[in-house]
């Protein structure tokens, strides 16, 4: 199977041009897998016309949703926008859950994060500092948008999306499984410039215990660089191919390739 995989194409930035991200069906591409941050769900429209030229072929959209869908909307995902989302023809939300395509499992989750260390010596911001410099405590509502999504709040939505990760990849599966979460798995994707931020305990969900020989493919988003790495102890192939936002009339990660795939099976 080949997947064309990309993510963070900040469409809310691009009304009705989303044609300036590059993104296209790839010719013997079998699956489109989005990473998240693809599109503000208040715009689900935006994501509709997006996805369209792409199901109009027949081809699975494997959709995990980020941390910036949920901008100006609130978690947990609104009844309303999941199923504006589910009706949406060939689209598979993958909001902690997996499906089968062709053979392949595909399990994925948003996954958010635990807010911990990562790197050896490095400690994580306190919570206040985390408010003060992370948008996602300022635009994130939950509650019903009673209040903002608080750092403790986090932590337990990534305990939930934790532990349902854990047990979905202890069920057996005759067959490759590719994991899609939006939050980088590893401390190896942190990008060099941001080595040693006390913030990376944010950007990273570590979850290299969960990986294993059978994991085919790890495709992540959330950092604006690219990465294509594998993991040392298990071996499993991690990739990450975010856009970024749109800066000058051009992808704020150079790096990105509006075509990128990746071949299982």
């Amino acid at each position: 199977m080949l997947i064309h995989y990309v993510s963070d194409l900040h469409l809310e930035g691009l009304p009705g041009r989303s044609d300036l991200t590059g993104v296209q069906p790839v010719d013997g591409s079998d699956v489109l897998v989005l990473g998240g941050d693809i599109v503000q769900l208040r715009h689900s429209g935006e994501l509709q016309r997006f996805v369209a030229p792409f199901t109009a072929r027949g081809l699975p959209v494997l959709y995990v949703p980020g941390n910036h869908e949920y901008y100006r909307l609130g978690v947990p995902m609104p009844v309303r926008i999941r199923d504006e989302l589910e009706a949406i023809p060939g689209l598979h939300l993958l909001d902690d859950r997996a499906t089968m395509v062709d053979g392949v499992r595909f399990v994925g989750s948003t996954l958010w994060s635990p807010l911990r260390p990562v790197e050896d010596g490095i400690d994580i911001a306190d919570d206040e500092e985390l408010r003060l410099h992370l948008n996602d405590f300022r635009m994130i509502n939950c509650g019903g948008g009673e209040h903002p999504l608080s750092p403790a709040r986090m932590r337990a939505l990534h305990r939930q999306s934790w532990d349902w990760l854990r047990d979905e990849l202890k069920q057996a599966h005759d067959g490759p499984t590719v994991v899609i979460t939006h939050f980088i798995p590893t401390p190896a994707g942190i990008m060099p410039q941001y080595a040693g931020s006390n913030l990376n305990g944010y950007f990273v969900a570590d979850c290299r215990e969960l990986m294993s020989p059978d994991i085919a493919l790890w495709i992540a988003g959330h950092t604006h660089g690219s990465f294509h790495l594998r993991d040392e102890a298990s071996g499993v192939p991690l990739v990450c191919n975010p856009r970024g936002y749109q800066e000058h009339g051009r992808h704020e990660n150079p790096d990105f390739d509006p075509g990128a795939t990746f071949r299982v099976g």
